[in-house]
């Protein structure tokens, strides 16, 4: 199940290098929440919901001028399905 959370996750994370906005915005959750420091800031208040965090993604895009690679890390992942595999 981890191998199959970071392929996940690099794929995310790939679609977002890409500009390619439909791929999370097939993935999110109804009801995410948020939380990062953009580099060389403070950390940022919690985007909270689905339409918070695909309008931050989609202004991040109209405001990139060049080509960028996110390093995702210290991913949380938490679940609330009672079923662990």
């Amino acid at each position: 199940m981890i191998a199959e959370l970071q392929q996940a996750v690099a794929h995310y994370a790939h679609a977002l290098d890409e500009l390619h906005v439909p791929e999370p915005e097939a993935v999110l959750a109804e009801d995410p929440t948020w939380t990062l420091t953009m580099p060389g800031q403070r950390v940022l208040d919690p985007l909270a919901g689905r339409a918070a965090v695909l309008g931050f993604i989609r202004e991040g895009h109209t405001a990139q001028t060049g080509r960028v690679r996110r390093h995702l890390g210290d991913v949380v992942v938490t679940t609330t399905d009672a079923v662990h595999r």
